[in-house]
């Protein structure tokens, strides 16, 4: 499939007092009135759809006033958004797969519960920001569309052979001998020097709102493009040694839990959130004890069993 964008990103700032209109009588008089911003495979997506998009997208920075640097970023990065979701919309589609209403409110009932509210607070929410829950809703039916569009590709073609196991238990046991951090991340793809300038500004402006009291999960949720955002940023229990050079030696330099970033590497720009930290653990030796008892043999033949007894294989038998 081929993304086909006929129109620019819209950049303009969002109207700090911008709130969602009623509900438009038709798609083409909405499209006739907003203008559109791409096209994606004759499907369209209107700069209503973007402003929602990118409003939503801010909201989960905590309602803090944006910089114009984030609009434009996080403008940006709504369009990309948007235009993923209808390609994913439409592969599923191929394979005739419709997503009910029950799972996509199911979906919304576990986003806010990470916030300790419930879906309908949250759709609340949305509309008195002005965002209409909708383009929540989209959302959610695309990621769950293609969760299922990829576990049916290639869930069936996934193999672990013993080797993999051997070489992951190795990398266990290695990584218990090193420090280890608990991270999440946020990650701003900017493959070129000017999107990296505008997402370096973009991500001292999150950091001012994490610092601020904004929940870093769903930050991660909404604006990162890494494939942990899935998760809220999540990547667990990690060493320096798994991490880009520059994102390790930021993490060695951090003096606790916290923040952590910007850090620019090649491709874009992080935000690390440095949970906490466990010094390796030390080695301990477990033995399973088996006690043989004789009661119907002599002395002589118990002492020549013990003799030929060499491996732990050798009891049993």
């Amino acid at each position: 499939m081929v993304r086909q964008i006929f129109a620019a990103v819209l950049l303009s700032a969002l109207p700090v007092g911008y709130t969602a209109t009623a509900q438009d009588t038709g798609a083409q008089e909405r499209l006739a009135l907003e203008g559109v911003a791409a096209i994606v495979n004759d499907q369209p997506i209107s700069y209503s759809d973007v402003r929602q998009r990118a409003r939503l997208l801010l909201l989960s920075l905590g309602g803090q006033q944006p910089s114009q640097e984030q609009i434009q970023q996080i403008t940006g990065q709504a369009l990309e958004q948007l235009i993923d979701e209808r390609l994913q919309l439409e592969k599923a589609a191929e394979f005739e797969m419709e997503i009910a209403p029950e799972e996509i409110n199911s979906a919304v009932d576990d986003m806010a519960r990470q916030s300790g509210a419930t879906g309908d607070q949250l759709k609340q929410q949305l509309l008195a920001a002005g965002v209409n829950p909708a383009s929540l809703e989209e959302q959610m039916r695309a990621e769950i569309a293609w969760s299922r569009v990829m576990s049916g590709l290639y869930g069936s073609r996934i193999r672990i052979s013993d080797n993999q196991v051997d070489d992951q238990l190795n990398r266990v046991r290695s990584s218990l001998q090193e420090t280890q951090y608990r991270i999440s991340e946020i990650f701003l793809y900017a493959p070129d020097e000017e999107t990296k300038s505008q997402a370096l500004q973009a991500a001292s402006s999150i950091i001012e709102q994490l610092n601020q009291g904004a929940d870093f999960r769903i930050a991660a949720q909404r604006i990162s493009s890494a494939p942990t955002s899935a998760t809220g940023g999540d990547m667990g229990w990690i060493s320096t040694g798994d991490l880009d050079p520059a994102l390790a030696q930021a993490v060695e330099d951090a003096p606790g839990p916290g923040i952590v970033g910007p850090v620019s590497i090649e491709n874009g720009i992080y935000i690390l959130n440095l949970a906490s930290k466990r010094e390796p653990a030390k080695l301990t030796t477990k033995v399973d004890l088996i006690r043989l008892q004789v009661t119907d043999g002599n002395a002589p033949d118990l002492e020549a069993a013990m003799e030929a007894i060499e491996t732990c294989e050798d009891v049993q038998s």
